[in-house]
């Protein structure tokens, strides 16, 4: 499992981050806004000619985002769900 990986202007390189969602109800539009957890700066994805640059997780890494509070049950269905 990778990572995409994020320049943030104080922290430097992250890839865990938060995602925040700007609602423009004028042009009825949806923006998401990826934000660095440590100093919640935007972030922007790190390239490097025209590739997005990935981060191996570690087990322990894919276990934690996996199981955290930010994995949204509708792509990881339980068992007991309808669609599981």
């Amino acid at each position: 499992m990778f990572a995409p990986i994020y320049t943030c202007p104080k922290c430097g390189d992250v890839w865990h981050v938060q995602i925040i969602e700007d609602i423009n109800t004028e042009h009825d539009e949806i923006y998401r806004i990826p934000i660095c957890e440590n100093c919640n700066s935007e972030v922007f994805e790190k390239m490097e000619d025209g590739i997005p640059v990935l981060h191996a997780l570690t087990p322990e890494e894919m276990d934690m985002e996996l199981n955290s509070n930010y994995c949204d049950d509708e792509y990881f269905p339980d068992d007991d769900d309808e669609y599981g």
